[in-house]
């Protein structure tokens, strides 16, 4: 038996800023009212590939 690997992939989310809180909508249809300066967080802990926003 050879072994699987398992490769997990990010989903794709894109983000629209309005004043300091961030719209988040993900390739699945999930969409999230957050403050702006938790956007990387909540990127990295959901695996999300945020696409128009630059997490440090």
């Amino acid at each position: 038996m050879g072994e699987e690997s398992k490769t997990i992939e990010c989903e794709e989310a894109w983000v629209e800023i309005k004043g300091r809180t961030a719209i988040l909508r993900t390739k699945k249809g999930a969409l999230a009212l957050i403050p702006e300066q938790e956007i990387c967080e909540l990127a990295k802990r959901f695996d999300l590939c945020v696409k128009n926003y630059k997490c440090p």
